[in-house]
């Protein structure tokens, strides 16, 4: 076991200077050349999303959470 070296997986190489960021879905390596721009990114994806939610009220729509939404649903496909 080392520590600080540049590890391979795959095709793709880590660098110790790189950033990893992990969730449910999975690991992602994020090169610190680009880190930045990537949370930057991020951070005005997460901003537009916010206003879409705002200008569409989908939560409880879509994914179906509610028992009314399904009911709806069948009432239109009958029409």
């Amino acid at each position: 076991m080392d520590i600080n070296v540049t590890i391979g997986s795959g095709d793709l190489a880590a660098f110790p200077d790189d950033n990893v960021v992990g969730d449910s879905d999975g690991v992602m390596i994020i090169p610190s050349s680009v880190a930045e721009e990537v949370t930057n990114e991020y951070e005005e994806m997460t901003l537009f999303e916010d206003f879409v939610l705002e200008q569409v009220p989908i939560v409880g729509l879509y994914p179906t959470t509610d028992q009314q939404t399904l009911i709806d649903f069948e009432n239109w496909k009958n029409k």
